[in-house]
């Protein structure tokens, strides 16, 4: 039976009384003349018709070669329609990029991956990977090995075409081992190798000798060891960056090295056992999964490392800001007390700067640098600013539980850090809070006998009395107050990684310009002074930067959306209530507000941060802090003598806290 022209195919296929066409018309009128957007059209439309569901599709794959085998029309068409396609698509570089990118660089990457995903996909191409990406989704991957899909394609498939798709997938083990080689010696990758003579100096040979006997059992030996060498060398590459400070080319770099190295070996496989059914299945479904999975993979993949280092860079940041403090109430509660103080005086500041009545972009920036003056002095000074620990501490804590050890070991190693660090953040709080109020209560009073004018007037009293009130929108911007806790901890991270894999010391250090004028070893302890503080300073002035100017970005555009933090909140309520204008109910809903306020901005910012270093780590889940938070309120509930009898149910068994040093103020 002669094949049927294209347009009776398209006409068929496009029918808009059904979704997917029959079987009889796809095998009868399969075409292999004409456009190619005919031929991956058809091939489109008959995966279709074997995906109603994963269960079915070996049961249609089977009943697809039954119905070839009785009518020989079938099959001759089938089998010109899938050699046709196979001479069209450039299988070589199908096997070489399909589902990895083609860019050697992460924004490049991420361009492709854009267009791939956001433009349409053309049926007019010869793309293998867009072709795959137009017939398969992502679950497809399952039945694709167990269906016999591909052994089947391979039958009907013309046998003149054996020959060169075996020379195609030589080339393209070649091609591959070539830009693997290639990136492996790029200059920022071969600088992380701790040898002389890394593993992938020998891969190219071992490919050669592969390609030349495909057949051999001991070079296909030779060739799955080299890339097992070349898997670990890949690690200890990202362990040396764990240690230098990780940037997303490079990680992106290492990433798509690895996914290269598993397609060698998957090409390897499939050359070596070319008449295998399950090699032949295995590999179709490898390249069906990776293709049609989305690109965020290996982007999550290249940042996951970038993003540890943020998380172990802030409990670094956190332990720095925390100084030379010690493991005690009373250490943390007058380091809160130092902070306390400067932010009173930043809230009197502020209130100053508020009585110009400056526009709202020059407001914004004058309140951004008080409010970074205030934290960078404090961070400078030692003290502490106790809404600011909860996102440092969070991924001290989540760095706690990533040691080698069992479940329970690491849980009872979070919860002892756990209640550590609770400990020292209330009393950071409570010197905060126990300083900042009556000092700015007594600033108040000093300035008015000074300046013979009070410090605010009996408006603006009323106005913060009612702006920090338990029962107005001040929760709500606490908790955005909390996010920007957060960020900021992210972004000082973010600088003190910057610093390191810049390599800021040595920039600063022996640069020409300080070499003219300074000897190198005051250079270098001057900087060694300098770049351990540029995380912690960079993420107090964004901080300040955040609560000052995202207010007054709202403004402009006419938003009432306003920050709220405890101790500011705190002094303005005291400068509010030395004014003496107050009502009892209107301090009384103030005060609460207050107290609702350091709730939210420190378990808002708490949360976040260890969500997002819990998620980080290697092997952890969410769920360690739920059941973290869970053994404490068991504790607390039967009491730290409870008999067996009522605690044998609990099956987390997390000893007591041991007294070893804590890791945030270390003895």
């Amino acid at each position: 039976m002669r094949a049927q022209s294209s347009p009776g195919l398209l006409a068929l296929l496009r029918r808009p009384d059904r979704d997917i066409a029959r079987l009889d018309e796809l095998c009868g009128f399969a075409p292999h003349e004409g456009p190619v957007e005919d031929l991956v059209f058809w091939f489109v439309r008959l995966v279709e018709w074997l995906r109603p569901d994963a269960k079915s599709a070996a049961t249609r794959v089977r009943f697809l070669r039954a119905q070839l085998d009785v009518h020989p029309e079938y099959r001759e068409n089938v089998s010109r329609a899938v050699s046709s396609l196979a001479r069209l698509v450039d299988v070589e570089h199908f096997l070489v990029y399909g589902g990895i990118p083609r860019e050697f660089h992460f924004l490049g990457a991420v361009k492709e991956w854009l267009g791939a995903r956001v433009l349409p996909r053309a049926c007019a191409s010869n793309d293998g990977a867009q072709i795959v990406r137009l017939a398969f989704t992502l679950g497809d991957a399952a039945w694709v090995r167990s269906s016999g899909l591909l052994p089947l394609l391979r039958d009907v498939l013309d046998p003149e075409l054996a020959g060169p798709l075996g020379g195609a997938v030589d080339n393209a083990l070649l091609d591959v081992t070539h830009q693997i080689v290639a990136q492996a010696h790029a200059p920022r990758v071969r600088t992380l190798s701790r040898t002389d003579r890394p593993p992938f100096r020998g891969l190219y040979e071992t490919v050669t000798a592969f390609v030349a006997e495909p057949g051999s059992e001991a070079r296909f030996r030779a060739l799955t060891g080299r890339v097992r060498q070349c898997h670990a060398a890949i690690d200890a590459h990202r362990a040396e960056l764990a240690d230098r400070g990780a940037d997303l080319n490079t990680t992106f770099q290492l990433a798509r090295i690895g996914q290269q190295l598993e397609r060698l070996t998957t090409l390897a496989e499939l050359r070596h056992a070319k008449t295998d059914d399950d090699v032949l299945a295995r590999t179709g479904a490898a390249l069906v999964h990776r293709i049609t999975r989305s690109g965020a993979g290996i982007f999550r993949r290249s940042a996951d490392l970038l993003v540890q280092n943020l998380v172990d860079t802030a409990a670094d940041v956190g332990r720095h800001y925390l100084g030379d403090a010690r493991d005690s109430w009373w250490a943390a509660f007058r380091a809160g007390a130092g902070g306390g103080a400067l932010m009173a005086i930043a809230t009197g500041l502020k209130l100053l700067l508020t009585a110009l009545h400056l526009p709202p972009l020059y407001e914004g920036l004058v309140f951004s640098l008080n409010y970074a003056s205030a934290f960078c002095a404090a961070y400078l000074l030692h003290y502490t600013i106790a809404t600011k620990l909860p996102a440092n501490t969070a991924t001290a804590l989540a760095r706690a539980v990533q040691e080698d050890a069992g479940h329970r070991t690491r849980l009872a190693h979070f919860l002892s850090e756990w209640r550590v660090a609770a400990r020292l953040q209330i009393a950071g709080l409570v010197g905060n809070v126990v300083v900042a109020g009556p000092l700015a209560f007594a600033g108040y009073a000093a300035f008015t006998a000074l300046a013979h004018r009070p410090l605010v007037a009996a408006e603006k009293a009323h106005h913060i009395f009612h702006a920090q009130s338990a029962l107005g929108p001040s929760v709500v911007f606490a908790a955005l107050t909390g996010v920007f806790l957060w960020v900021s901890s992210l972004a000082g991270a973010a600088a003190d990684n910057m610093a390191r894999t810049s390599n800021l010391a040595e920039r600063l250090a022996t640069n020409v310009h300080v070499m003219r004028r300074l000897n190198v070893v005051h250079a270098r302890a001057l900087v060694d002074r300098i770049v351990p503080r540029v995380g912690g300073l960079t993420g107090n002035v964004v901080l300040g930067f955040l609560l000052g100017g995202v207010p007054a970005a709202f403004a402009i555009a006419s938003l009432p959306v306003e920050i709220r933090h405890v101790t500011v909140s705190t002094s303005s309520v005291a400068i509010a209530i030395a004014t003496g204008t107050g009502s009892a109910s209107e301090i009384a809903l103030a005060i609460v507000g207050v107290v609702l306020i350091g709730i939210v901005n420190v378990v808002v910012s708490f949360v976040l941060a260890l969500q997002f270093a819990l998620r980080s780590a290697r092997g952890l889940r969410g769920s360690w802090a739920t059941q973290a938070l869970v053994r404490i309120g068991v504790e607390r509930w039967l009491g730290r003598g409870a008999p067996a009898a009522r605690t044998r149910h609990i099956r987390l068994n997390v000893p007591r806290r041991t007294n070893r040093p804590s890791p945030f103020f270390p003895r």
